[in-house]
């Protein structure tokens, strides 16, 4: 499933007093203020000399004020989200500049806003959902969804546009509304893995949206969100980098999908149903992002919203529209959660993979990964999630009560095999345990121990309309139900 309007637009904020009456506030003086002129006691002056004095006690006065205002504007780092800028473009390049003529929310939202598309989704079976953009009508007709998306490249008559994978996910058709031009959307390629996807428009006229350096980010730096939040196009909201390196590990509604995260930007940016696939980007106008998912109870933003960063999206993308398919991490074990000892046991080990190299056997229990300690199974899937294939893993475990270390170089997930390893196969005991479709895989691999189930969204973490995750990733392959993909 795709971000989904759900029609409940979050209304303005206004604060309630303890008796839960509506108080607005507004500027007001304090009753009883008095305004006194105070005198210098001794000679008067006559009034021309006075008006002088006065006139250049205000001349040296505005100096200085004058001298300290460009003093603390040339301070940048501190004031840089305050400073003004407008937009020029030279050679086809968009810059921001310093000017009095518009501040940096809006230079940088003007070279942005049309950079950035609303995707509205289109499947085969009727949404409940569809009735929002209709008149109720919940034919195929009708958009089921609808998401966010960047233009990030052009080549010829197209433009290549990144959106989260969970936006199109299942989807029969798509199209992308730009400005008030609408186009059909085509299929390049997808990576569930990362949650990412490309799709293409033919096109012209449009522009491609600069690309930043998420490595260079800062806490406290200056961000803008841009996307289609409840369906209203083009929405840009700022805020700053509250956190960077956030992991976490999502699941779907059945349990059995997980993606995980790594190293996200987390930000206080407003970011709400619909904004998914959009963009963050810095005071200069730069991609440094894709929002994807948020933390709330509400399913609106609460000031935590989490991006990928770009170092992640650029290079998947590029693959993607290559035609090459993504490949990730692969250990290759199952796994549930320990409490004697605590850790994360191995309920499997399939063969001819990293975990089976490294010794790894059904029943260890892995307590550190990298001198850290291991409490849970997402505790893995990140470890294995932030390596590549052919980087190594220093494991801890314990066998039979005895504490035991060994390195695991990782393998590729192309190479996943479905057999098991000698002393890897489940026992009877935990035969049920771990995630069964995830083969201990970075962005998979975590069950709870009982069910059978992926990992659980412990931080009650709430993506943006669920159902994200497939177990497919490249172009195009895995199960994805939606004709979109097959085309």
């Amino acid at each position: 499933m795709s971000d989904m309007y759900n029609g409940t637009p979050v209304p303005p904020y206004a604060e309630q007093d303890d008796a839960g009456n509506t108080a607005h506030q507004a500027n007001t003086k304090p009753n009883g203020t008095k305004h006194e002129k105070h005198k210098k006691e001794g000679k008067q002056h006559s009034g021309d000399r006075s008006m002088l004095k006065s006139i250049g006690g205000g001349a040296i006065g505005a100096v200085i004020v004058v001298a300290l205002v460009m003093m603390l504007w040339s301070w940048t780092p501190l004031f840089n989200g305050m400073k003004s800028g407008t937009v020029s473009s030279s050679n086809g390049t968009i810059t921001i500049t310093g000017d009095d003529e518009a501040t940096t929310a809006e230079a940088v939202a003007a070279k942005d806003i049309d950079s950035v598309v609303t995707i509205y989704v289109y499947s085969n079976t009727s949404s409940d959902y569809s009735q929002y953009f209709n008149s109720g009508n919940s034919s195929s007709n009708s958009p089921s969804a609808l998401g966010s998306g960047v233009i990030i490249k052009q080549d010829g008559d197209y433009y290549y546009i990144v959106t989260n994978y969970h936006v199109v996910e299942g989807a029969s058709k798509a199209t992308v509304k730009v400005g008030d031009q609408q186009y059909t959307a085509e299929s390049v390629g997808y990576d569930s893995k990362t949650d990412l996807a490309v799709i293409r428009i033919k096109a012209s006229g449009l522009t491609v949206m600069e690309w930043g350096d998420s490595t260079n980010l800062n806490v406290g730096q200056w961000v803008m969100a841009i996307g289609s939040p409840y369906g209203y196009e083009q929405t840009v909201t700022t805020g700053i980098v509250s956190a960077l390196y956030r992991s976490d590990v999502l699941s779907d509604e059945s349990g059995f999908g997980t993606t995980v995260y790594t190293d996200m930007i987390q930000t206080d940016a407003a970011i709400n149903p619909g904004n998914s696939g959009g963009a963050l980007v810095d005071s200069e106008g730069r991609l440094i992002g894709i929002n994807t998912y948020i933390s709330s109870t509400s399913q609106s933003s609460a000031g935590l919203g989490f991006a990928i960063p770009s170092a992640e999206v650029q290079p998947v993308t590029e693959q993607l529209i290559n035609g090459q398919t993504v490949n990730h991490a692969y250990l290759g074990i199952t796994m549930s959660k320990s409490n004697d000892p605590a850790g994360v046991k191995v309920t499997s080990v399939f063969k001819d993979t990293a975990a089976a190299s490294a010794g790894l056997q059904t029943g260890d229990v892995i307590t550190k990964i990298d001198g850290s300690d291991v409490t849970s199974t997402n505790d893995v899937s990140v470890a294995v999630s932030k390596k590549s294939a052919g980087d190594t893993l220093d494991i801890t475990y314990v066998r039979n009560g005895q504490e035991n270390t060994t390195t695991a170089t990782l393998g590729s997930d192309a190479d996943q095999s479905e057999e098991y390893a000698d002393n890897g196969a489940p026992s009877n005991e935990n035969y049920y345990g771990g995630n069964g479709s995830g083969r201990g895989y970075g962005n998979s691999g975590s069950g709870n121990g009982s069910s059978g189930n992926g990992g659980s969204n412990s931080d009650m973490l709430n993506e943006l309309f669920g159902n994200m995750f497939g177990y497919g990733s490249g172009n195009g392959s895995g199960s994805n139900s939606g004709s979109f993909w097959n085309n």
